[in-house]
C-alpha cells in the first residue's frame, strides 16, 4: 500500500490560513524515500484570500533563522503546488498528517478554494499525532536520530535543516511511524 507522510509549514492554525510549504514523504513500500516539496509564494496566498495569523508570525520571529529564511523563500503559485502534489500522489495513497485537523484540513480547504478535488480520499486519512500518543512509551524515536533517508535528497536536506521545514518533518514523522507501526506489530 502505499503511504505518504505530508507536513505543511503555514502562516495560520487554521483552514484558509497561508500556507509556506508543503512537504511529503512516501512510506513504507517500495517506494520508501521518495519525496515532494513545493516552497510557495506568501503574495499569491494573500492575492488568493489566505490570511496571516498575528501570534503564528510571532512564533516565527522566535524561530531559527535557517528555519525563516527556507521557510518564507517561496516563489511557486499555490494552485499549481496542489495539482503537484495531486498529480505525485496519485491514486489510493494512505495519506497521513501530523494532526488529524491540521495539515491534511489546511490542505483540504485549499484544493476546495482553487476547485480541485484532492488526491486522497476521507477513508484513507490517516493522523500521525494519534499514532504517536497511542504507541507505548520507548517505541518513539528521538528528534535527534538521523534523517529518514531520501532518494536523491537536495543538498540542504542532507545538511539537516531541523525543525520547521516540511521535508524534513515529513521524513522524520515517516520515520517515526513506520518504526511504530512496525512495533505494534500494524504493519503488513
Amino acid at each position: 500500500m502505499k503511504r505518504v507522510m505530508i507536513d505543511i509549514e503555514t502562516l495560520g492554525k487554521n483552514p484558509g490560513c497561508v500556507i509556506l510549504s508543503i512537504g511529503a514523504v512516501q512510506f513504507g513500500d517500495e517506494r520508501k524515500g521518495e519525496w515532494f516539496y513545493e516552497k510557495i509564494s506568501i503574495d499569491d496566498c494573500t492575492r488568493n484570500g489566505l490570511v496571516i495569523d498575528e501570534s503564528t508570525l510571532r512564533w516565527w520571529g522566535e524561530q531559527s533563522q535557517a528555519a525563516r529564511s527556507e521557510a518564507f523563500s517561496g516563489k511557486q503559485f499555490l494552485n499549481s503546488a496542489l495539482y503537484n502534489l495531486k498529480a505525485w500522489i496519485g491514486d489510493g495513497a494512505q495519506v497521513w498528517g501530523n494532526g488529524a485537523a491540521f495539515d491534511l484540513g489546511i490542505l483540504r480547504a485549499a484544493y476546495i478554494k482553487f476547485g480541485i478535488n484532492d488526491p486522497w480520499t476521507y477513508s484513507k486519512e490517516r493522523c500521525y499525532r494519534t499514532l504517536r500518543d497511542l504507541c507505548p512509551t520507548g517505541m518513539d524515536f528521538s528528534y535527534e536520530d538521523d534523517t529518514f533517508q531520501l532518494v536523491d535528497a537536495p543538498e540542504w536536506y542532507k545538511n539537516g535543516t531541523g525543525k520547521h521545514n516540511a521535508l524534513y518533518d515529513a521524513a522524520l514523522q515517516s520515520k517515526k511511524a513506520e518504526g511504530m507501526l512496525r512495533g505494534m506489530g500494524c504493519w503488513e
